[in-house]
């Protein structure tokens, strides 16, 4: 049976991510988090590149507002667009560093500009770069859990994780 969300997915959504943000720099106070949001086929990087832990309240003010905007969450969902994107934010980062995407998503496809297996796969695994996913939708999506085992993530049950203190909670 499918979880049921009150008042509703949007509000559920932000209220774990804001408490994920807050967890994140408390476990990881040097690390960077750019936030990426996919919607209507395309994908922006919606906090305007990285920040170190001390802009957490940058960062919640900023998703917030974006979630809330009218339309916020219309349209289809491209993976391929939110991996390209969070690619060229992650670009930025020292080489010291870990390279991670977790995807938040509650939809139930995702519409792609072309195949992500034989070309965008293996420039994001050749980065190093590491994918998690946690679905609200209640529902699994089969690319989606590919993504995550092939770059050796983990999130919703799937590569080996449990989606962190994100995944525990939703």
């Amino acid at each position: 049976s499918s979880p049921h969300f009150k008042p509703s997915h949007l509000s559920c959504l932000l209220t774990t991510c804001t408490d994920f943000i807050t967890e994140y720099f408390d476990l990881n106070p040097v690390s960077t988090l750019g936030i990426v949001a996919m919607r209507s086929l395309g994908a922006s990087c919606i906090t305007d590149g990285l920040h170190p832990s001390g802009r957490q309240d940058f960062l919640k003010k900023r998703l917030a507002g974006v979630l809330t905007q009218p339309g916020a969450t219309r349209g289809e969902m491209s993976l391929w667009k939110g991996l390209e994107v969070a690619g060229r934010s992650l670009a930025q980062t020292p080489g010291f560093s870990t390279r991670e995407v977790l995807l938040l998503t509650t939809s139930l496809r995702s519409t792609d500009p072309g195949d992500i297996y034989s070309t965008l796969l293996p420039v994001v695994k050749g980065e190093g770069v590491r994918v998690g996913a946690v679905t609200m939708s209640g529902c699994e999506v089969f690319l989606v859990r590919r993504v995550v085992e092939i770059c050796g993530g983990g999130g919703g049950g799937w590569g080996g994780g449990g989606g962190g203190s994100l995944g525990r909670r939703l």
